[in-house]
């Protein structure tokens, strides 16, 4: 369907009043839309949806006004009658409905305002979220001195390197008490000797000989680490990725439409606060006394309905 042709804008010509009743497409007790409302309505409506209001765009127009705007009109009018903004839940859902509005509209400007320039600094200055190395999944048992060291490794790879074979070996001899238990297992680790599980590190010479094997292999030479010697096992890897610019883009502009948003709502309420909050009273709540449900730690309790916490002193 073709878009719809442009709404009448009226006569230049007559007094104010003529002029602006001319423009009116609807009208009743506390009720007129207009053309600009009625056109500035229909634009939010995905052009792919015209279809669903008529066969052409004056049909698409006649039942957009009488089936959407109208009716919003018509329920709005009777909200504003039947006082439904008196209870308070109301009131909040309200006001919360405005404010999300207002955060709306703060979020699609920050969204129009980020420029390719913003989009690029940032993906070069968070790199390594984009690029990463090679990465190399380890076990590694650790011993006193590189003769054992050696016979182990030999011993192991005699074995075929079986894996209960190893965990039952890293568990005996292994010096490393934080990873014995586990077969050595030192999780992917990066260059660095820093690795995917949290709190493990090592000497970054364990990666190093762990990049001259192949997945599965066990290493031949034991490696210094420290006053120790290491076995290293190399179990699998992950090959090094690298994510061009055009392909980060869309996560780059969420991420940093995230941070605007929340720069924005933050400027915002720091501004309206010093416009309109003129008094602040926290201590006074502390007279309210609050009931809340049960927790879910709270195995105790069998009988339903709300626990009161303490109460505090006025």
């Amino acid at each position: 369907m073709a878009t719809p042709a442009p709404l009448p804008t009226g006569s230049a010509s007559g007094s104010a009043k003529a002029e602006a009743d001319s423009r009116i497409v609807a009208k009743g007790t506390g009720i007129a839309i207009d053309v600009e409302t009625l056109r500035a309505r229909f634009a939010e409506v995905p052009r792919y949806q015209y279809e669903l209001f008529g066969k052409d765009p004056a049909e698409a127009l006649r039942t957009f006004l009488k089936d959407v705007v109208i009716g919003d009109a018509l329920l709005e009018r009777a909200a504003v009658d039947e006082k439904l903004d008196a209870p308070l839940r109301i009131r909040f859902d309200l006001a919360r409905a405005k404010a999300n509005a207002l955060l709306r509209a703060l979020h699609d400007t920050g969204k129009t305002a980020l420029t390719d320039a913003e989009v690029a600094a940032w993906y070069e200055s968070h790199r390594s979220d984009f690029d990463a190395p090679l990465r190399i999944s380890v076990q590694r048992i650790l011993v006193a001195t590189k003769q054992e060291a050696v016979a182990l490794a030999k011993s192991l790879q005699d074995g075929g390197g079986k894996l209960a074979t190893w965990n039952d070996v890293a568990r005996e001899k292994s010096l490393d008490k934080g990873s014995n238990l586990r077969g050595g297992s030192l999780g992917f680790l990066f260059p660095d000797g820093k690795s995917t599980e949290a709190g493990v590190s090592v000497d970054a010479a364990i990666y190093a000989a762990a990049a001259k094997l192949a997945d599965g292999e066990i290493g031949k030479e034991p490696v210094a680490e420290g006053d120790k010697f290491a076995i290293v096992w190399r179990r699998g890897s992950i090959p090094a990725t690298k994510r061009p610019l055009d392909e980060a883009k869309t996560q780059i502009r969420t991420v940093l439409g995230r941070e605007t948003d929340a720069k924005a709502k933050s400027d915002l309420i720091a501004d309206l606060r010093k416009r309109y909050l003129t008094d602040f009273h926290p201590e006074k709540v502390e007279v309210i006394d609050i009931v809340a449900p049960p927790t879910v730690s709270d195995s105790k309790r069998s009988a339903p309905g709300a626990i009161p916490l303490p109460t505090q002193k006025p």
